[in-house]
């Protein structure tokens, strides 16, 4: 990788798919079920975040959203409700069908300051250092 971290790109994401068919042929083995399946790997590379939310902006702007929501609301609930809803035909997935996954988070650090009567602030602090998903499959 880069030496220079300040470089690198806040998400980086490599999706590799490979069909069992191919791999089978190019390791000289015999396909023992004959079907079409594919594995599908997903890497999840994310650099530190650092967030400074002020909760008393957030709720400026929350408040007028939530009033207008509830507006909407209320004249949804006047109107009549449909009732015939075709089903929806349910697909079962399997872990065959399911992509491995490996998450590395160099971590994050949100930052919650409150407002006080005093000339400084408290600080709220919520840091996750390392976050780490990996995926394990016995050969």
């Amino acid at each position: 990788m880069l030496g220079d971290s300040t470089n690198l790109p806040l998400i980086s994401v490599v999706i590799t798919t490979v069909s069992l068919q191919d791999l089978y042929a190019k390791i000289g083995a015999r396909n023992p079920h004959n079907k079409q399946h594919t594995i599908s790997e997903v890497l999840i590379e994310v650099q530190p975040i650092e967030m400074v939310l002020d909760l008393d902006q957030i709720t400026a702007f929350m408040v007028p959203i939530c009033e207008v929501l509830e507006i909407m609301g209320s004249s949804d609930s006047k109107q009549p409700a449909n009732t015939a809803c075709s089903p929806v035909a349910s697909q079962v997935t399997t872990v065959q069908d399911l992509p491995m996954v490996h998450l590395n988070s160099k971590g994050i650090y949100v930052y919650l300051p409150l407002s006080t009567n005093r000339k400084s602030c408290s600080v709220l602090l919520l840091r996750v250092s390392y976050l780490a998903f990996i995926c394990s499959l016995p050969n």
